[in-house]
């Protein structure tokens, strides 16, 4: 499976390397921009719960049109960076491993606008914690989510973060072929390693996904014990790889030289 976004196309093989950003005020996020494309990297990804996290009284100022405002002109500072390279907006909660708490309809809204801005080229959508008001994660929610981030001109990835522990392989199938019936463009699952028996449950889940032609599939085993994944996912289909800047984003992040340096080890150097 594979998918051209602007000038990057996401298929087995290489993955494509994202970096982060995660500051926390419109010049941190703009300096980690610049830092960011210096770097041998394919994907930006603005993890925009860092910056709300921030904001005072951020939930009455959802309210109001300002903080769009303000978004918007940090996605037009990122855009003007980045070019011509896919730009990935992520918004996450606590339990879904990010900084803020909002509820799923200012989640929602959020996500819609910057989808409509078409400055933002693929919108990640956490299922873990994706409920109704009356509890349980609704199938119609789901779809309808995706159904408008996509008539709002955005591409949609689905995804599921284990911080815990790992998640059986037959499990991850699972999950990515449930994952699909919601019509996403790409399915991401990560979740802990505590050993390499771990890793290779993460592993062996991409390979059949992708043997099944299901996806295309975003995989890691995050923590130390799966930093190999990182690099050699690709090779079972995993088609972006996520590196660090500064500072992880998230358990096990390579920094973006090294992961350069290590995917040429394994693909050969471009």
């Amino acid at each position: 499976m594979s998918l051209q976004i602007r000038n990057v196309n996401f298929e087995t093989g290489r993955p494509q390397v994202a970096i982060s950003l995660t500051g926390k005020t419109y010049e941190e996020i703009i300096q980690q921009c610049e830092k960011a494309v210096s770097r041998p990297v394919q994907v930006i990804e603005w993890r925009a719960d860092f910056y709300l996290a921030e904001i005072d009284n951020i939930e009455e100022k959802l309210v109001k049109t300002d903080i769009y405002l303000e978004m918007l002109n940090i996605l037009d500072g990122i855009r003007e960076i980045i070019g011509e390279m896919p730009l990935i907006f992520t918004l996450r909660t606590g339990r879904q491993g990010g900084c803020i708490e909002l509820s799923n309809e200012q989640i929602e809204g959020i996500q819609e606008f910057v989808a409509e801005s078409n400055l933002v080229d693929l919108v990640d959508v956490e299922i873990r914690g994706l409920k109704k008001k009356n509890g349980g994660i609704g199938g119609n929610l789901l779809a309808a989510r995706v159904k408008k981030l996509h008539e709002l001109g955005a591409r949609v990835i689905l995804s599921y973060h284990e911080f815990d522990e790992m998640i059986p392989s037959k499990d991850i199938v699972r999950l990515v072929g449930a994952m699909t019936n919601y019509k996403g463009d790409m399915y991401k699952v990560a979740a802990m390693a505590h050993d390499t028996d771990d890793a290779k449950e993460m592993i062996r889940a991409t390979a059949y996904l992708t043997r099944e032609k299901i996806g295309p599939v975003i995989t890691m085993a995050m923590g130390k014990a799966g930093a190999a994944t990182r690099v050699i996912g690709g090779k079972y289909g995993s088609v972006i790889t996520f590196a660090a800047l500064d500072r992880a984003s998230a358990p096990g992040q390579i920094e973006a030289g090294r992961l350069a340096e290590k995917l040429d080890e394994v693909y050969g150097a471009k």
